[in-house]
């Protein structure tokens, strides 16, 4: 293997963590969004105990 195909092989697998890094990051923020969402909703649309007698 000559040596740019070596640094290319280098650079083409730090470009895949990070891209999975990133991804992964994403996947991470979305689904916690979306979990406090839920949770909002369902907190607005259930009745409070505290406001019963």
């Amino acid at each position: 293997m000559t040596a740019p195909m070596r640094e290319f092989d280098w650079s083409y697998e730090i470009g895949m963590y990070a891209g999975t890094a990133a991804g992964v990051l994403a996947l991470v923020l979305v689904v916690g969004g979306l979990i406090l969402l839920v949770r909002a909703l369902l907190r607005r649309i259930s009745p409070r105990r505290s406001d019963q007698p």
